[in-house]
């Protein structure tokens, strides 16, 4: 067998490395019951669980959409980051818990506060909503005055008297076959506790890839009513180590 020229030795090498770099960037499509998987097999710590955590939570960082249109875009939040409560969301359970920063248009006035949700991953790929409004702002500049190691404080002393089940409230977190898509349906029979503010259910479609630097996720929410597009976002989310995508109670 006749040798390789130099050329051609370093020809091979090239391409034999320029597959290796495809490989490594190559876009890996989210997998369907990651998040139930990871939460069976360690907890919300786990890396399927942060897979889901990552995504999830990053749809709401949609503050610049919320000031182009916030007719249109009725929520935006500062922070959506993953807490933990003892008694709901303990590590290894199936419940994620967040605080959030929210601005949102109710009635139409703006209403600012720090919210509690937690996202309860039940039978199959529904799952079961709960929240609290566990401290309201005057304002906008009190809002952002409130340090994050301080909204973290107040969330991880949340008790079992200032959060409960949304009526009505649900979220179905399902792939759509042969598509790196999941299509999250939320239904908040009366997301408020006031027939008044009752939230029309929406449907998001979310499209999220993890390639070499992080995640990246584009998400279109839209009013089941009257297909009225509610929001429209999408955010790069780099890897980051496990300790920046958790909030110990500080008590």
């Amino acid at each position: 067998m006749a040798l390789l020229s130099p050329w051609s030795r370093l020809y091979n090498r090239l391409l034999l490395l320029g597959i290796t770099l495809c490989v490594c960037n190559a876009a890996v499509a989210l997998r369907s019951g990651d998040a139930k998987a990871g939460v069976q097999a360690g907890g919300w710590r786990g890396a399927a669980a942060q897979n889901f955590l990552r995504v999830y939570t990053g749809l709401f960082h949609n503050a610049a959409q919320h000031a182009e249109a916030p007719d249109t875009v009725q929520f935006a939040s500062k922070y959506h980051t993953p807490v933990t409560i003892p008694w709901l969301c303990p590590p290894g359970g199936p419940v994620a818990c967040f605080y959030v920063h929210e601005k949102s248009k109710i009635r139409g006035k703006m209403v600012y506060r720090l919210r509690i949700a937690a996202l309860h991953l039940g039978g199959g790929s529904e799952g079961h909503v709960f929240s609290a409004d566990h401290y309201q702002f005057a304002d906008e500049k009190a809002m952002e005055a409130l340090p994050e190691h301080e909204c973290a404080k107040l969330a991880s002393t949340v008790n079992s008297t200032q959060i409960s089940l949304v009526p009505g409230g649900a979220v179905d977190f399902t792939h759509v076959p042969g598509t790196d898509t999941y299509e999250v349906k939320t239904n908040y029979g009366k997301c408020e506790g006031n027939e008044g503010d009752a939230a029309s259910p929406i449907t998001t479609h979310i499209s999220g890839t993890l390639g070499y630097s992080g995640w990246s996720v584009e998400a279109v929410g839209e009013r089941n009513a009257d297909k009225v597009e509610v929001f429209r976002t999408k955010v790069d989310l780099p890897r980051a180590p496990e300790s920046q995508t958790h909030v110990e109670p500080l008590v």
